[in-house]
């Protein structure tokens, strides 16, 4: 997946005070990039991505990437991909596997 552009990351900050760099990693992230994968496609160092990544697991006062990946998805902040909606899924079977 291509990095997302700054028309398709317009309105953001009306939604959430998630920087467009966050939401441009997360996003990422959600379509089953790595961490290393997502610094080489956005040109940055892993720990920049790190940062940016922490930054915004304050932000949407979460803990984890699965964690701030739904949040974002809640917030119709990333496209409908095959692989987000995979990742929910996941999520979703195994949350209802520990209750």
């Amino acid at each position: 997946m291509a990095p997302a552009t700054g028309e398709e990351l317009s309105g953001i900050d009306e939604r959430t005070s998630l920087s467009s760099r966050e939401v441009e990693i997360l996003t990422l992230l959600a379509n089953g990039s790595s961490s290393k994968e997502v610094a080489s496609a956005l040109y940055l160092s892993k720990r920049t991505v790190d940062f940016h990544l922490g930054n915004a697991y304050q932000k949407l006062g979460v803990g984890n990437r699965v964690q701030a990946i739904l949040a974002i998805g809640r917030m119709n902040l990333v496209p409908d991909e095959p692989a987000f909606e995979y990742v929910a899924k996941v999520v979703d079977d195994i949350c209802a596997e520990a209750r």
